[in-house]
């Protein structure tokens, strides 16, 4: 048996704008068995974190946890710290990790999840942007095994398959809000009696986007003329 492996369009391959600190899943990974039923075993991936106007980092003072995902069904997590993250001589951050379990049956694709734990950031703080992809120094990064016990590797180390995710500082949401003209009449006339008027009647209604963070809306302020 053998693999081949590309990056998942979803769950990310790029992502903007990150708030949470728990559970981010940040790459995806899309194995396909062929020939055999295959049970992919270990990573070995290569992660840079760069704050924004700062220079790149140990991974491991940010990221506190991963955590590897067969859909929703937990395969493995680990806490990670800066011992954890191994550096070559090109300055470039990786992490081999092992028994993860993820079983694909043959003939068939489906998506390995990396999700991590991060430490929170002060909103007086900058943003934190992490890549991740296969690791560049080692070709055999991604490894699987048949159920002969053959092994078979996968290399995700090209530029097309590096994720790219920003964490930004809790703050104010940015929120936009437009008039939803299908909804909102032009023009309507109603009956009002001397004991009864129109109830829940539409006079506006308008669309809410929250940009960079969730948002609630508390109170809105409405002029009827």
């Amino acid at each position: 048996g053998s693999i081949t492996a590309d990056i998942a369009a979803n769950p990310p391959a790029t992502q903007a704008n990150i708030r949470s600190t728990t559970d981010v899943a940040i790459y995806g990974i899309d194995i396909e068995s062929v020939g055999s039923d295959m049970v992919v075993d270990r990573a070995d991936l290569e992660l840079t974190l760069i704050p924004t106007g700062g220079s790149a980092s140990n991974p491991g003072g940010f990221i506190k946890k991963m955590s590897f995902y067969d859909g929703s069904t937990l395969l493995k997590e680990m806490a990670v710290g800066t011992s954890d993250f191994n550096k070559d001589s090109s300055d470039r951050y990786h992490i081999i990790v092992s028994a993860i379990g993820f079983k694909v049956p043959k003939g068939t694709t489906k998506t390995l999840t990396v999700k991590v734990n991060v430490n929170a950031i002060d909103s007086a703080d900058v943003n934190r942007v992490v890549t991740i992809k296969g690791y560049a120094g080692n070709s055999n990064n991604i490894r699987a095994t048949d159920t002969a016990g053959f092994q078979s590797y996968a290399d995700m180390s090209a530029a097309a398959n590096k994720a790219t995710i920003t964490f930004k500082p809790a703050g104010a949401a940015t929120l936009t809000v437009t008039l939803d003209n299908t909804l909102t009449p032009k023009a309507a006339n109603h009956r009002v009696t001397t004991t009864e008027g129109p109830q829940k009647l539409t006079m506006q209604a308008f669309s809410a986007k929250a940009e960079t963070g969730d948002a609630k809306l508390t109170k809105l302020y409405i002029a009827v003329n």
